[in-house]
């Protein structure tokens, strides 16, 4: 792939089911019979347990190595920012700061 000098290129993705994996908090909501709820969604986050699916993290770190920014969008309470950064850059994905992360 050959990129035009000159520009800024940037890869813009959701976090949630996308690059990182909630399933464990879906786990527990079936296994308590609960509905969704910001608390325990905010208690899930704080944990900084969420795997990265697979092929995520070599996408965007391909995508990083060919000069792309990489700019990670999610839904998530900026209560759960932090935390959400320090899930991210433990997979080692690239731009993982608040720069990045909305």
């Amino acid at each position: 792939m050959k990129l035009e000098k000159g520009f800024k290129y940037a890869v813009i993705t959701d976090i949630d089911e996308t690059v990182l994996d909630n399933s464990p908090y879906s786990a527990m909501q079936i296994k308590k019979d609960v509905d969704f709820n910001s608390k325990d969604w905010i208690t899930w986050g704080k944990l900084e347990k969420a795997k990265a699916l697979p092929g995520a993290v070599e996408f965007f770190t391909l995508a990083d190595s060919l000069g792309f920014s990489v700019f990670y969008i999610s839904n998530r309470s900026n209560e759960q920012l932090q935390e959400t950064i320090n899930n991210l850059k433990k997979w080692q994905l690239p731009n993982c700061d608040a720069k990045h992360v909305f």
